[in-house]
């Protein structure tokens, strides 16, 4: 099925809307009901969360929605996140797009992690680097991927909280950037290993688990096939 074209154009925005709500204060005023709204070319039926008829009204010379009806309406999820006093708003198309982007951006750092990391063991094998300039850009490069894993975890946590519709789809894309995980925790333990060692079944085991990663692309290959689906 084709998804809204929009999505492509809003996936890197930002789609959680809201601010902290500091010095909250009331304030009575007087409305007008004499606006009338519709979506799409239909007049919606709007209804608050508990089935209750809403309506927009003006104040001021602008006009006021219920935002949780309107989005609803829209194809949209709405949350609450009362330790900020928060309304979030979440697309699904648009937020399951940025979620496996970020999932495929985190497979293309791990990628990168593993064949500078193997750049890396070349130069120390030849005495080009030593074991402490060796050990501290390994770890610094593990910790650039792991930022970028992290990121998509936090994606994908969100996105399973808010009911995502596109939540299988995105399952199998982070199903396969959890197994490269798994396997580039295990590379660069053997990175490690090689340090002491500089031994040829270490080193082995490294291109091994390099080519798991980088030879398969499972996760980049989830990704653009999702994104096919959205077009």
């Amino acid at each position: 099925m084709k998804k809204r074209l929009s999505a492509i154009i809003l996936m890197l925005a930002v789609f959680t809307s809201g601010a902290f709500a500091a010095n909250a204060y009331q304030k009575s005023i007087t409305v007008n009901y004499d606006v009338n709204l519709e979506i799409n070319g239909r007049v919606p039926q709007l209804t608050d969360v508990n089935g209750k008829a809403v309506k927009p009204f003006t104040y001021d010379g602008t006009t006021y929605v219920p935002i949780r009806a309107v989005a609803e309406e829209m194809g949209a999820y709405v949350g609450y996140d009362s330790a900020s006093g928060t309304a979030i708003v979440f697309q699904d198309d648009v937020e399951a797009m940025y979620t496996a982007y970020s999932i495929g951006e985190a497979s293309r750092k791990l990628q990168w992690a593993v064949e500078n990391t193997l750049q890396c063991c070349e130069l120390y094998n030849t005495n080009d680097m030593s074991r402490s300039d060796f050990m501290s850009t390994v770890k610094s490069i593990a910790d650039d991927a792991t930022v970028a894993a992290n990121d998509a975890k936090e994606k994908y946590g969100s996105a399973v909280d808010n009911q995502n519709i596109y939540i299988e789809d995105i399952d199998l894309c982070m199903s396969e950037l959890t197994s490269e995980l798994n396997t580039a925790n295990s590379f660069f333990e053997y990175a490690g290993n090689f340090a002491n060692s500089k031994s040829s079944s270490d080193l082995a085991k490294l291109f091994s688990a390099r080519n798991e990663i980088v030879i398969n692309e499972k996760a980049v290959k989830a990704v653009d096939s999702f994104m096919q689906t959205m077009w």
